[in-house]
């Protein structure tokens, strides 16, 4: 059980789960990995290139690209266990939490909702580029942010595979069984997903034993939760009730139906 589903969750076969009521929003948060793997293909190429013409050398552009893909993982832990597993008080927070992530652990192996839409990831990713060319100069910050685009490629990959590709062997195996413990056994442990050895060294990983915290936190919010599901769904038409008359009985049928008792 999770507690961004207290009615259950929903299978990869079922239709996705809806996130918005407006159909135009609902649209962009579906995202086949076709689309994901094309869209940042271009966007890695581009940002390799700009990286290229701003670089002081090639050391330099590979130097730091490679602490850019390396600045990934950490912030992929903190992300995930910190604001994606959020468990405010307030419903419309709650409602935020459900929007950004707790959508996925309702229904975590659909292949339309694993991926973090481009409409969201690009323009964070370009806030990123202003942040780190602010910091250290487009030399080095545009090196930098090609190098962490890299990463999160690999995170969104890799976190795609372990819900929809069999990996059965060797490391593929054991990366996906991680995932699925925090998907299907405690979802306050085994954050990491591209580089599990992060989770033992923050000693977050899934242990037998079951948390009594984790289940008093999950029992918590989960009336917020369902507010939140809810207020995603459409709601339905107004249905028109007829009114019955009220059938005319003789008095004399009355009495003769009290005395049959």
């Amino acid at each position: 059980m999770t507690r961004f589903a207290p009615g259950g969750r929903k299978y990869r076969t079922d239709p996705p789960i809806r996130i918005f009521q407006n159909r135009f929003l609902e649209s962009f948060t579906l995202t086949p990995f076709r689309v994901f793997f094309a869209c940042w293909l271009v966007i890695l190429c581009l940002a390799f290139w700009l990286a290229g013409t701003q670089a002081l050398s090639l050391p330099s552009l590979v130097l730091w690209s490679v602490v850019g893909f390396l600045i990934w993982f950490p912030c992929e832990y903190v992300v995930h266990r910190y604001p994606f597993h959020w468990q405010p008080n307030h419903p419309a927070l709650s409602r935020l939490v459900y929007v950004i992530h707790g959508n996925h652990h309702i229904q975590p192996n659909h292949p339309l909702r694993t991926l973090m839409p481009v409409v969201v990831s690009l323009p964070i990713g370009l806030g990123l580029l202003a942040l780190f060319t602010a910091l250290i100069g487009s030399a080095r910050g545009c090196s930098l942010w090609a190098g962490f685009l890299l990463g999160y490629v690999v995170y969104d990959t890799v976190h795609y595979a372990c819900h929809n590709w069999p990996m059965r062997r060797g490391i593929a195996r054991w990366v996906r069984r991680h995932h699925m413990l925090h998907h299907y056994r405690n979802e306050d442990t085994n954050y990491q997903i591209s580089f599990p050895p992060i989770d033992y060294v923050m000693r977050s990983q899934f242990r037998r034993t079951v948390s009594v915290t984790h289940t008093v936190r999950r029992q918590k919010v989960q009336s917020q939760l369902i507010g939140a599901q809810s207020a995603a769904q459409p709601k339905p038409k107004p249905q028109m009730q007829l009114k019955r008359r009220p059938q005319k009985v003789e008095p004399g049928v009355i009495q003769e139906s009290k005395a049959g008792f």
